[in-house]
């Protein structure tokens, strides 16, 4: 049953120290007709209590054990008794005018289903723009090709992204559960392949980057993730559409040559040769194809110092 016009689902773990800022965000936004789903995913802070203390309405609370972001995400959208739903990380926040645009966005739409926005990236105190999808400037527009747009960039972020709720429900489009890396990038993809994404290329919420963010030799992928097999799988079923396999195929080859940068720095250098001569070529990624080359040359205390040297310079 449809009661207010925007579900906001936010996952939580462990996120007491950034809540705050999040929930006032909420509370300040000039389109008032939402309500806020906290899904708490087996905190063990002091996060619940705190959405608690939190004196509005709107916002409820949902306790479960820890399951991951997509369980807690997936039940949101469960429970979630709002006509399009609004997907928020506890660490986000939104500009006070996000709903109030996106709700003028799907008037302008009204036969839309998946709609987003641009954002912000604040990384140690600095703000980054979010890209721009290619022939679009100013105001909204309809991204047909998603792929392609997607293959250059992420235009937008699960922090800046508005779905119908009817349609994830009827077109059964869930975030996969157990996976850890990819898994709203997977979300995406399956709406992608199902209808166009109208956005509007204005940043209203902004996304910040934690330490979980940041790249460590720990934390490096070296495997193809579950995201890409099964998008590699619907390229040749035919799942994708005609009209979009070969910018999802960009998708694919954008995907080998970060693995194999992966490789060349923090793997083995013979592995980063077999993953980089393999499929295609890949426009556009001069910059991979080069991180690829200087991996295979130079040793991993050189690339390190680089890595330092750029983060110093952002």
């Amino acid at each position: 049953m449809i009661v207010c016009f925007f579900s906001i689902v936010v996952p939580v773990y462990n996120k007491e120290l950034h809540l705050i800022k999040c929930i006032s965000s909420l509370i300040d936004q000039t389109y008032q007709d939402f309500e806020v789903i906290f899904v708490d995913d087996g905190s063990k802070d002091g996060s619940a209590e705190l959405i608690r203390l939190t004196s509005d309405c709107r916002i409820k609370l949902i306790q479960k054990e820890n399951g991951g972001v997509s369980s807690a995400r997936n039940l949101g959208i469960l429970c979630a008794s709002g006509k399009y739903i609004c997907f928020l990380d506890a660490d986000d926040f939104y500009s006070p005018n996000f709903l109030h645009e996106v709700s003028y966005l799907i008037e302008k739409n009204k036969n839309g289903v998946f709609f987003a926005t641009a954002y912000y990236s604040k990384s140690n105190g600095r703000l980054r723009r979010s890209l721009s999808p290619k022939m679009v400037l100013n105001g909204s527009e309809i991204i047909q090709d998603f792929y392609f747009n997607w293959a250059l960039g992420a235009f937008f972020c699960a922090s800046s992204a508005v779905v119908a709720r009817d349609f994830l429900l009827a077109e059964n489009i869930r975030f996969p559960e157990g996976e850890s890396n990819g898994e709203d990038q997977d979300f995406w993809f399956q709406l992608a392949e199902k209808t166009n994404i109208i956005f509007l290329n204005k940043p209203l919420s902004t996304y910040v980057r934690g330490i979980n963010d940041s790249l460590t030799s720990s934390a490096v992928i070296l495997e193809k993730l579950p995201y890409i097999k099964r998008l590699e799988e619907r390229i040749n079923l035919g799942d994708v559409g005609i009209q979009n396999v070969n910018s999802a195929k960009m998708i694919i080859n954008r995907i080998r040559l970060e693995l194999s940068v992966n490789h060349a720095f923090f793997g083995s250098k013979v592995q980063a040769i077999k993953v980089f001569t393999k499929g295609g070529g890949t426009k556009g990624c001069a910059k991979l194809k080069s991180l690829v080359v200087l991996g295979l040359l130079c040793p991993r205390l050189v690339f390190n110092m680089y890595r330092k040297f750029k983060r110093a310079l952002k």
